[in-house]
């Protein structure tokens, strides 16, 4: 309930001048919520979530790093459509449907390609070192994006960048397994994977 709401109270704030009244109650009920449930948590003796282990100094970094994760993918997601459907007038390019689906195809097909490779590559030299350089290239294809998106080729190539750095990003999962006890393994995944879409909220 405590996610929820807040999920809700962000979806309001675009709208704040209208629907002021929704976004204070969504955000007070979800803030409550959450803060309930820390309390409550902290008294279980066996806890839905640990919060001991939440609060490892490997996994909070990690957990920041796939909510960061969230907002960059869908920052990308939604402005990528609307730039390439916008009018050529408002510096758009005008593209239909099929070729601003075609534009973000170069995205898959990164990862399509290159994340056999990269899981090849963590597999046997270690996740944590595919780390820094998954958080530089996806930096670098949003530095790319917000600086040159004046052509269709342009922002392909920063989403064949993006897609680089996200089939390398996924190796923090498995980071961050390594630090969680196997009894709450499926806990702490569904939190991370939580906090990723919520990152994209």
């Amino acid at each position: 309930m405590g996610f929820v709401s807040i999920l809700l109270a962000l979806s309001f704030a675009p709208f704040i001048s209208t629907l002021f009244i929704d976004f204070i109650i969504s955000l007070i009920v979800g803030s409550v919520s959450l803060g309930l449930f820390v309390i409550i948590q902290r008294r279980l003796a066996v806890p839905l979530v640990d919060l001991k282990v939440m609060s490892h100094k490997v996994i909070v970094p990690g957990n920041i790093s796939l909510l960061s994760f969230g907002i960059f993918q869908y920052l990308i997601f939604q402005a990528v459509p609307i730039l390439g459907q916008s009018p050529t007038s408002i510096g758009g390019f005008g593209l239909y449907a099929v070729g601003v689906g075609i534009l973000q195809l170069l995205f898959s097909i990164a990862i399509v390609i290159l994340g056999p490779i990269e899981g090849i590559i963590a597999a046997n030299y270690g996740a944590t070192k595919l780390l820094i350089p998954s958080a530089l290239t996806i930096l670098l294809s949003f530095t790319l994006l917000t600086f040159l998106h004046s052509t269709p080729e342009q922002v392909g190539i920063s989403l064949i960048f993006f897609g680089i750095g996200s089939g390398l990003f996924v190796t923090l999962d498995a980071i961050i397994i390594l630090f969680i006890p196997k009894d709450i393994m499926s806990t702490s995944e569904a939190v991370m994977n939580t906090l990723r879409i919520i990152g994209g909220a």
